[in-house]
């Protein structure tokens, strides 16, 4: 049995729950369009650099390390109890997923429209073949899935929004209503962002966080991005199989931190120059993009370990596996912060602050939770929403 947590996967989901709060922060401050879409030019200096080390080191890098730390946690409770055997394995596990989808659908509905509890829990039950598999034939269906990813990205285009002569009438002066959403959200998004979160009230904003989600998982589900949250799960399954993360792994580690961190980042950093110089997303900045995302992800993989097994007891290890061991907790935590800071029924900051000033509070936010998890922790063995997770998820007699 085992009965010791795996102090790595704890640092690795506090490195994601770092990346996810840069991320999302911009979002909470400025809305998903003016967050991922700001013309360089127009941004100071320091507004540059925290956009630059938000694309190099976070964006598109903290989803597929999310995906991989499910995919392990799912091995890792398999290898921590022996005692519970087929069906009742299984039946535990659809448990804990149903309750993590209805955290989700309340995380999603009432605070962060781009929540991926739900989906993960919905995508989650195609995780279960992979218990009787060794770990060969695991990254063997992570390499189709991710093939299948690829080729549905390829195939997808965007959906043109209609012309401004088709959309119904709205005015910022007017609440929000199914019907408008439902005509013009794609022209309107910017519009009833500012609408639901600046001025209210509070029944458009819930509205627009329900359509939004609503849509968000509907594209999950039939998207390359479905797909790719499939691969990354299967592939962080076979990591622990592999026993990826054990002391005599040192010279994957090693190897995986060198390749990984020393491609990757130079990768990464440009295709930030490119989109700088090239307007949009272009095939060439997507592929110099992903390529670095994936190479950097592998190269986190390696250089955590490497720094957990030399330095178990460093502040920042603790740090982060502190804040690891109560994800949930924290990754809901996060949206709190983000709506009371920024919505107007919280300090009605959104729009008001800079890229700059939002990646400060993102780490701020982060350190704050890194600290306070480490305190709870001391006293209780597991954080608040993981203890309510896991009791909702047990056998009732």
């Amino acid at each position: 049995m085992v009965s010791e947590r795996v102090v790595a996967v704890d640092v690795l989901r506090g490195l994601a729950l770092l990346g996810m709060c840069v991320v999302h922060m911009p979002i909470f401050g400025l809305g998903y369009g003016w967050a991922t879409e700001a013309a360089p030019d127009s941004l100071r200096t320091t507004d540059r650099v925290a956009l630059g080390l938000q694309r190099v080191f976070f964006a598109d890098r903290s989803f597929p390390l999310f995906g991989m730390l499910f995919g392990m946690g799912f091995m890792l409770r398999e290898r921590a109890a022996p005692q519970a055997v087929g069906l009742e394995r299984v039946a535990s596990y659809r448990r804990r997923l149903g309750w993590l989808a209805v955290i989700g659908l309340l995380h999603g509905s009432l605070l962060f429209p781009g929540d991926v509890l739900l989906l993960y829990s919905i995508l989650g039950v195609l995780l279960l073949p992979s218990r009787g598999m060794s770990a060969a034939r695991s990254f063997l269906v992570a390499a189709i899935l991710c093939v299948a990813a690829g080729g549905l990205g390829a195939a997808q285009t965007e959906e043109t929004a209609p012309p401004v002569g088709q959309l119904p009438v709205w005015s910022v002066d007017e609440n929000v209503t199914f019907d408008q959403l439902a005509g013009s959200w794609r022209a309107y998004r910017r519009q009833f962002e500012r609408k639901a979160y600046v001025d209210g009230p509070y029944r458009s904003t819930v509205l627009v966080d329900v359509w939004f989600f609503s849509a968000g998982i509907r594209a999950g589900l039939v998207s390359s991005y479905g797909a790719g949250v499939l691969t990354f799960f299967w592939a962080g399954a076979a990591l622990v199989k592999l026993r990826f993360f054990a002391p005599h792994r040192r010279k994957w580690h090693v190897r995986l931190s060198q390749v990984g961190l020393g491609l990757g980042l130079p990768l990464g950093l440009a295709a930030l120059c490119t989109r700088a110089s090239v307007p949009g997303d272009t095939p060439g900045t997507f592929l110099l993009n992903g390529a670095g995302a994936l190479l950097t992800v592998a190269g986190y993989l390696g250089i955590v370990p490497l720094l957990v097994n030399r330095h178990p007891r460093a502040a920042p290890v603790r740090l982060a596996a502190a804040a690891g061991r109560m994800a949930l907790t924290n990754y809901v935590l996060q949206s709190v912060a983000g709506t009371v800071l920024f919505r107007w029924y919280g300090m009605g900051l959104y729009g008001r602050l800079s890229h700059a000033a939002l990646f400060i509070i993102a780490v701020a936010v982060f350190l704050g939770q890194a600290v306070w998890s480490g305190i709870w922790l001391a006293r209780f063995p597991t954080g608040p929403l993981e203890r309510i997770w896991r009791r909702l998820a047990r056998r009732i007699p």
